[in-house]
């Protein structure tokens, strides 16, 4: 009686020794192969030499998203285990989604990886018991079909097949001297057919029933019912489309830029819900999910077949910007559009670049996180400067340490508007947001004790800490802002008498508290005893809609609310306002008695007259759109520019993202290659404790016009690949904690 064969696992992990740990753990009962890269890995597959896969999600060459979307496309079902140190819910969910069986982080434990590699065999024994076989992979060439056909039937594959395009007769059989598809359809026109005759014919012979010729007018319901005998697999569920599918499909082909579910419905004179509805019964897919997939397959074809830029893409498919492509493909896709696009697009001849020599006098100031230049405040607030100016002998006579009445009336005025609420509390006026620091280091904590910021954060801040004599904790950021959790684990170890943060558009990263964050930390701070000191810098400066501030009715005895007007006004205006609670109003009064009894008279004066004015709401919708632009350059630029392993933050307001390095380069190695050709920015370590952030990098680009951003861009990605010579992907650097 013979036994069954052992079944073949092979194990793609870049890492010898979890290939050895996997290898003892399988090898007892299965054959194991082993791949170091997805490249390897995918020629084991497609020599049929696998049973089983267990792979990494972070190799070289070919990253474990591609090796599982390749999977699919196979006429045998190889299932797949995702073995992985990245614990995030978007890669299990995008893993699961694209078929895996399990999905376990390191470190892995031996019963979990046996058991799901015996699940992934037993689905195979099982289709061979029932004598089912998996859908076949497709190979449909398309020939002159619109961009939006072609991703339709891309996204209607679901994966199980691959569509290849070309745009003319000649190209096609050029094309199919190397590929062996499974059907061919042509888009042809009366005189395509007069004047393609022979190439036609060549076709048809070549293919017999499986070409089709989609004669123009064509529409996505005529291509899918010619296609039918060559994807055979999909072509009964196809047939199952209702009409006012058919036509769903053929308008979204067509208008996918601003397609929405309430305008299909409008266009189909059916409810959006019972559209909705019906397309999911049908085609297996929520609306909003297909056109978001189908977006995503037209994006993919526009990178790979054209030469536009990120940001044309994104504003081609339907999305805001460069940045928003940049947050869809991350999550759905598993890298960056500029990634993509270097991994999968045709090598488009390189724009030829200027000289390296910047002109005289002409700097690319990416250290200045200041909004310079055409950001500035309308000629109007000159006039109503000079207008402060002639007052100074009366702005003299104001009480030390007292705000003028005109400041104060104005600034509560602006504080309502931004949602602050100072009741009940106190409000102090400062010299700026660094003296409003120095002044709560010295009211709130003693010498010693130990205070939490972000990291990296403000260097201001950093320096007002320690020139108190503070012990500073930095907390991670992410994505979504500061860590809370790290920060209740901090709190749990420390007593901390406030937190330091700036939840809108943080300097350095750029990057925001989400809602879910904000709440967490107001708790915590109950929760804890404890204050947060939220620095709004920047808020106002949002692309899109201006975050609501912490200092709400539900922060008012845990926040204290520091806004200045350098950002918005200019960097000479040193004034600011302070709104904390009533239980700090004598120490806090007390510290700032012996450190800023009289900020500056005319700065007030300048800022009430601007502050309340529809001029500022004018020059801040100006500004937003500036810096908006000015980021959508930067971020293209970076997407087209840099080298695999670099990563930035995606900023949605401020001033600035932070750039994170490959190892073993280091933010002030990179700052010396570049200052030589005329470029700044700020050194990681500038804003991290201890001298770490070696590979953290800001670029702010409030000094610094279109133009010079690319080229500043330019400058850095040419000096990081002559540093790096071939060095590979390198992980994110993560703050570290001060003792």
């Amino acid at each position: 009686m013979s036994s069954r064969p052992r079944a073949r696992v092979l194990i793609v992990d870049d890492d010898e020794a979890v290939r050895l740990a996997l290898r003892l753990v399988l090898d007892e009962h299965h054959d194991v192969l082993e791949a170091g890269d997805g490249g390897t890995a995918l020629d084991l597959v497609d020599r049929g030499r696998v049973d089983v896969v267990v792979l990494d999600l972070l190799l070289p060459k070919t990253d474990g998203f591609q090796v599982l979307q390749h999977l699919r496309t196979l006429p045998r079902r190889v299932p797949a285990v995702v073995l992985s140190a990245l614990n995030t819910s978007w890669t299990a969910a995008t893993a699961m989604r694209l078929g895996a069986v399990d999905y376990i982080t390191k470190p892995f434990d031996d019963v979990q990886v046996l058991t799901a590699v015996a699940e992934g065999l037993a689905a195979i024994r099982g289709d061979e018991a029932s004598g089912a076989s998996p859908r076949r992979a497709s190979r449909v060439l398309c020939v002159g079909i619109p961009i939006g056909a072609r991703a339709t039937l891309s996204t209607l594959l679901e994966g199980h097949g691959h569509v290849d395009a070309v745009p003319d007769v000649s190209a096609a059989l050029a094309r199919l001297d190397v590929t062996s598809p499974d059907a061919v359809v042509v888009d042809v026109s009366e005189e395509t057919l007069r004047t393609h005759g022979e190439p036609i014919s060549r076709l048809r012979r070549r293919f017999a029933g499986e070409l089709a010729l989609l004669r123009r007018p064509g529409s996505v319901g005529a291509l899918l019912g010619e296609l039918a005998a060559g994807v055979a697999g999909h072509a009964d569920r196809w047939s199952r489309f209702s009409e006012v599918t058919r036509r769903t499909l053929d308008d979204l082909a067509e208008h996918y830029r601003d397609a929405t579910v309430e305008r299909l419905g409008q266009t189909m004179r059916v409810a959006p819900y019972a559209l909705s509805a019906r397309f999911r019964q049908e085609v297996g897919t929520p609306l909003r999910t297909y056109l978001r997939t189908l977006r995503i397959e037209i994006a993919k074809t526009l990178l790979i077949e054209t030469s536009d830029s990120v940001a044309a893409v994104a504003a081609r498919v339907g999305w805001h910007d460069a940045s928003h492509l940049s947050r869809i493909f991350t999550e759905h896709v598993g890298c960056r559009p500029g990634v993509y696009r270097r991994r999968h697009g045709r090598p488009w001849p390189p724009a030829v670049d200027p000289p390296l020599v910047p002109p005289v006098g002409e700097r690319v100031a990416f250290d200045v996180a200041e909004c310079m230049g055409e950001l500035r405040p309308p000629p109007v607030f000159t006039a109503m400067l000079e207008g402060a100016s002639r007052d100074v002998e009366r702005l003299g006579d104001a009480a030390a340490g007292m705000p003028i009445a005109a400041f104060s009336d104005a600034v509560g005025a602006y504080l309502v508007e931004r949602g602050v609420t100072a009741s009940p509390g106190v409000v102090l006026t400062t010299s700026g947001t660094s003296t409003s620091l120095a002044i709560l280091a010295r009211a709130l904590a003693s010498a010693g004790d130990v205070v939490a910021v972000e990291h990296p954060t403000r260097h201001v801040a950093l320096a007002a800490f320690a020139a108190a004599g503070l012990r500073v904790l930095g907390i991670a950021v992410d994505d979504e802002g500061l860590r809370v959790d790290l920060l209740e684990a901090a709190l749990r170890r420390h007593r901390v008498p406030f937190v330091y943060v700036q939840p809108s558009f943080q300097n350095p990263t750029g990057v925001s508290l989400s809602a879910a964050r904000r709440l967490e930390l107001l708790a915590l701070a109950r929760s804890f005893d404890t204050l947060i000191v939220e620095d709004d810098v920047a808020a106002e400066l949002a692309y899109e809609e201006i975050p609501p501030p912490l200092r709400t009715e539900e922060g008012t005895e845990r926040v204290i609310y520091l806004k200045s007007f350098s950002k918005l006004l200019g960097p000479a205006l040193r004034v600011a306002v302070m709104v904390a609670p009533r239980a700090c109003a004598d120490a806090l009064r007390g510290a700032q008695h012996g450190l800023d009894r009289l900020p500056s008279a005319l700065a007030q004066s300048v800022v009430a007259r601007f502050v309340t004015t529809p001029e500022l709401r004018h020059h801040l919708e100006r500004v937003r759109g500036l810096l908006d632009a000015r980021w959508q350059v930067m971020n293209g630029a970076l997407e087209t520019r840099m080298p695999e392993g670099v990563r930035w933050t995606l900023p949605r307001g401020g001033l600035s993202t932070w750039l994170d390095l490959p190892a073993p380069l280091t933010a002030p190695e990179l700052l010396a290659d570049v200052a030589k050709l005329g470029v700044s920015f700020a050194p990681g370590p500038l804003f991290c404790l201890d001298g770490s952030g070696q590979r953290g990098a800001r670029l702010a680009f409030g000094a610094t016009p279109p133009p010079a951003i690319e080229r500043g861009v330019r400058h850095l990605a040419r000096a990081i690949r002559e540093r790096l010579r071939g060095t590979g992907r390198a992980p994110l650097v993560d703050a570290t904690t001060a003792p």
